[in-house]
């Protein structure tokens, strides 16, 4: 619909610590406690607030058959304007944390030989939207890179051996 969602609270069984209910909001409900910096005697803000005590809000419970029931829903955006359809992934909540294994192996074959993460999800996104695929992020390829590069210490040696 056009915004990020985020986790406001989380209550646990004191018992078992198992979630039995939980407040979904969206991300610009409420507003951020800011952090100061002490500059030439005054307090500075380091950074713009981005929220705006936006009122949506989900809460859901678990019954006692162990089943989810939506208690409280609030639908109602006022205080903000919602983002378009092709911006909607830039929301944190939005980015997908799995990627397929084509799109995995398109990103270590073009990092290999030497593009840029931000090149990388250019080209990536330019070819699967002909082809109806998802839609990566240049954070996304910098991640999946740095993965490969942590899961590859240890053959790192063998790989230079072998050149030489």
């Amino acid at each position: 619909m056009g915004f990020g969602i985020r986790k406001e609270t989380v209550d646990k069984s004191r018992k078992t610590r198992e979630i039995i209910s939980q407040v979904f909001v969206c991300n610009k409900a409420g507003r951020k406690r800011l952090s100061y910096k002490r500059e030439c005697g005054k307090l500075v803000n380091r950074r713009p607030d981005t929220r705006v005590d936006c009122p949506a809000r989900m809460k859901i419970k678990l019954t006692s058959s162990k089943t989810w029931i939506v208690t409280k829903f609030e639908a109602e955006h006022p205080t903000h304007l919602l983002s378009s359809p092709d911006k909607v992934f830039n929301h944190y909540s939005h980015r997908q944390s799995h990627l397929s294994k084509t799109c995995k192996r398109i990103i270590e074959n073009l990092s290999e030989e030497g593009m840029a993460p931000s090149t990388i999800a250019r080209v990536y996104n330019v070819v699967s939207k002909s082809i109806d695929e998802e839609y990566i992020t240049a954070q996304q390829c910098i991640d999946h890179i740095r993965t490969i590069r942590k899961n590859n210490i240890g053959n790192e040696c063998i790989s230079i051996i072998k050149n030489f």
